[in-house]
């Protein structure tokens, strides 16, 4: 991301809002950056909203500019897992017992200790972890996912209710998927098609919808061949706008995680 960032403000205006997910990989002097990653979805993806708003309500139509915001989602639960342990008591939610998900594949290894997997793959809870705290993981998820819609949807009121709706391209991905309802995981840190499959829309294309396999790695190339810049050299995946136009021929058969 800051690669393709970086190269696109040689051309085009690109300012940062919100959660990018790589602190160690600051974006150029030309990247103008109007709020930082921010570790709250309550404080941060509010201030993400406002400060796209304030983005668009200054900028003339006509000059290019690419846009990156990035909100909180459910990986604010991923340490909430971790506090449970420290935990008294867990109110009843009142979730019936055929709403958890199946227990996971016991043939697939364990990859790492930060995966709660005890408490789904066996009948009696680990030591320190509260009653029902599976149950109370399910219910914040749904719930996180529903807050992360709402201002998802802002983000795109905020961008309709401007000069440049109807110019702009609007691409909506994630980070990771979330196996809980599949797999029973609590944080998706194994290789499940729930973690490795992740939502990518595309809005100011053909309408419609494809089964072409695409990557992350896809995002780089399209973005610059949406903006008219030069693609990165070195860049590995395709762009995607053939598929976008409707006029793609032969695609890739496979993709590799």
């Amino acid at each position: 991301l800051p690669l393709v960032v970086d190269a696109i403000a040689e051309t085009a205006d690109v300012f940062v809002a919100g959660l990018t997910g790589l602190p160690r990989r600051p974006f150029g002097p030309r990247v103008d950056t109007v709020l930082g990653d921010l570790d709250s979805a309550e404080v941060g993806n509010p201030a993400v909203v406002r400060a796209l708003r304030g983005q668009l309500a200054g900028r003339p139509p006509g000059r290019p500019w690419l846009g990156v915001v990035g909100l909180r989602g459910l990986s604010v639960l991923d340490r909430m897992v971790g506090r449970w342990a420290g935990l008294d008591r867990v109110p009843d939610l009142g979730l019936a017992e055929r709403e958890l998900p199946d227990p996971p594949d016991l043939t697939v290894p364990e990859p790492e200790p930060r995966l709660v997997q005890s408490v789904l793959r066996s009948a009696a809870a680990p030591e320190g972890w509260p009653a029902g705290g599976a149950r109370l993981h399910q219910w914040y998820l749904e719930r996180a996912l529903a807050q992360l819609d709402r201002w998802v949807g802002a983000v795109v009121d905020t961008l309709d209710a401007s000069v440049h709706g109807a110019q702009t391209t609007l691409v909506l991905t994630a980070a990771c998927g979330h196996p809980l309802g599949a797999q029973g995981r609590v944080v998706p840190g194994a290789p499940y098609a729930g973690s490795l499959e992740v939502p990518l829309l595309v809005r100011g294309g053909g309408p419609g919808r494809s089964a072409a396999l695409v990557s992350g790695l896809d995002l780089a190339p399209t973005i610059c061949d949406l903006m008219g810049a030069p693609q990165l050299p070195r860049a590995r995946g395709f762009s995607l706008r053939p598929l976008l136009d409707g006029r793609a021929g032969s695609w890739r058969r496979e993709v590799v995680s």
